[in-house]
């Protein structure tokens, strides 16, 4: 069965991984990130939830959450084993929005200037901007 799952950021400058435990019928929260700072947006990548699941598979597709706020910039997490930080390049202005693409692939991340920019890991693992002309 799928875990029911999802994340939470707010004032309190902390992003929570929230599972559904069955037995006791209640979400448990596991914090994953704390910054000084309010969070303004998260976007979480949940590849069940998005039919890129099917149990025979031997691999399974990472959570992965992208993390915004005012001072602190953009910062992406992946869920493996532990959960792997990255952290995207600062810009001048902070960012707004985040949204993964449809292919899961590739990250766009709205600045407050109304700059669009879009960032897609490398075969490295490393995560880089992008031009799509």
């Amino acid at each position: 069965m799928v875990p029911l799952r999802f994340v939470s950021g707010g004032t309190d400058g902390l992003v929570k991984h929230w599972t559904l435990n069955f037995e006791q019928q209640k979400f448990v929260p596991e914090t994953i990130l704390a910054r000084p700072e309010w969070i303004r947006d998260i976007a979480f990548l949940h590849p069940d939830s998005m039919g890129l699941f099917n149990p025979e598979w031997e691999v399974r597709l990472p959570d992965t959450l992208a993390v915004c706020s005012d001072r602190m910039g953009t910062t992406i997490l992946r869920k493996t084993t532990e959960w792997e930080k990255f952290v995207l390049p600062p810009e001048t202005t902070s960012a707004a929005k985040l949204t993964w693409a449809v292919d899961v692939s590739n990250l766009s991340v709205m600045y407050e200037d109304g700059t669009v920019k879009m960032y897609e890991e490398t075969t490295l693992g490393k995560w880089e901007e992008f031009n799509n002309p």
